[in-house]
C-alpha cells in the first residue's frame, strides 16, 4: 500500500503544481475583461457538462444561466447554486399549497430555479424589478409556465433605471393580502430610509394571512457593536449616520452613496416593522458579521417576517 501511494505521489504533486500555475495566471487576468469572461464561460460549460449528470439533490442547478447572464451581488456559479438551493428549502418548508410568491428585486433571477423547484403545480411566481433589461432577460431564460416577470416603477440613488413607460408601482403589484410569500432580497440596503419604510408597508399590505416575508438587511445590533474592533473591513463598519435619518448607517470611506450598502440599527428596524404591522420570527446571520469565517446564508442578514398578532 505504501509503495502504491509513493508511486501516485509524483503525479498528484504534478497536478497540484499545474493547478497552482493556472491559478496564478488566471489571477492576473482582469476580472471583467473579455478574455476572462470567455475563458470562464468555456471552463464552466466543460465543468457543467460533467457535473450536471451527477446532480441529485438540486436538479435546478442545470437551469442556472452561464456567467454572461448572471448579474447582481453574486455571480459565481457556486453562489447561484447555494442561493437557489437555500430558497428552495425556505419555500419548500411553507406548509400551505399551492403558493403565490412575489420576488421583489428579482434581478437576473438568482433564486428563480430554486423557487420553481420548490413550488408545486398550481403555484404562481412573479419576479419584479426596476431594471427592464434584466426583466426581459429573465423572460428569455426561465420558461416555466408558473413564472412571470414584469418591470415596475421606482428607483434608488444607487441604481439608475432606464427611462420608464407606463409601469405598475410596487404598491399596485403587492395589492391587498395577495401573496403567500414575498421575497425582498438585496433591496433594502439600496433604498433610502424613506423608501425602505414605504416598501415595508407595501409588502405588509400585500402579504396574505399567515404568509411570510423573506428579506435581507444589514442589521447593526449589540453583537455587531461589541465586535467592531475585530478587523471587520471598512465597508462593513457602518460608522456613518445617514444624513437626516438616525438609525440608518453606511461606510462613507468605502461608499460615497449611502444606498450602495445601507445598514439599519436593530432598534430602528424594530420601530419600522412595528409600524408596518410586522415582526421578526427568525434571523439568519449574514457573512458580513464574520467575514473571515464566511459563516452565513448570504452577505447581509436574512430575516423571516410575519404579521404581528392582533392585540
Amino acid at each position: 500500500m505504501a509503495d502504491a501511494r509513493s508511486r501516485d505521489a509524483p503525479a498528484e504533486v504534478g497536478l497540484v503544481g499545474v493547478a497552482g500555475i493556472l491559478g496564478r495566471v488566471v489571477g492576473r487576468i482582469p476580472k471583467y475583461s473579455r478574455i476572462f469572461v470567455r475563458c470562464a464561460v468555456a471552463a464552466e460549460q466543460l465543468f457543467r457538462a460533467f457535473d450536471d449528470r451527477r446532480l441529485r439533490t438540486f436538479a435546478g442547478a442545470r437551469d442556472i444561466p452561464l456567467l454572461t447572464r448572471r448579474e447582481g451581488g453574486h455571480q459565481a456559479y457556486s453562489d447561484w447554486c447555494f442561493q437557489s438551493g437555500l430558497y428552495a428549502g425556505l419555500l419548500g418548508s411553507v406548509a400551505r399549497r399551492p403558493l403565490r410568491v412575489l420576488d421583489v428585486g428579482c434581478g437576473a433571477g438568482e433564486i428563480v430555479t430554486g423557487a420553481l423547484q420548490a413550488l408545486p403545480d398550481g403555484s404562481v411566481y412573479l419576479g419584479v424589478d426596476i431594471d427592464g433589461r434584466l426583466v426581459e432577460q429573465c423572460r428569455q431564460t426561465y420558461r416555466d409556465p408558473r413564472a412571470s416577470f414584469t418591470a415596475i416603477s421606482g428607483g434608488s440613488p444607487f441604481y439608475d433605471a432606464a427611462p420608464m413607460g407606463e409601469r405598475e408601482s410596487l404598491a399596485e403589484v403587492c395589492g391587498e393580502r395577495r401573496w403567500d410569500v414575498i421575497v425582498v432580497k438585496a433591496v433594502f440596503d439600496h433604498l433610502s430610509p424613506k423608501d425602505a419604510e414605504a416598501y415595508l408597508h407595501c409588502v405588509s399590505r400585500g402579504l396574505a394571512e399567515g404568509g411570510l416575508i423573506i428579506a435581507t438587511f444589514f442589521v447593526v445590533d449589540e453583537a455587531v457593536r461589541g465586535d467592531r474592533a475585530s478587523g471587520r473591513p471598512a465597508r462593513f463598519r457602518f460608522d456613518d449616520v445617514y444624513p437626516g435619518h438616525s438609525g440608518f448607517r453606511y461606510s462613507a470611506t468605502f461608499n460615497a452613496i449611502p444606498e450602495a450598502q445601507l445598514a439599519v440599527e436593530a432598534g430602528r428596524l424594530s420601530e419600522l416593522l412595528t409600524a408596518a404591522g410586522l415582526q421578526i420570527t427568525r434571523m439568519l446571520p449574514g457573512t458580513w458579521r464574520a467575514p473571515g469565517g464566511r459563516r452565513g446564508v448570504d452577505m447581509p442578514d436574512t430575516l423571516v417576517l410575519q404579521h404581528r398578532p392582533e392585540p
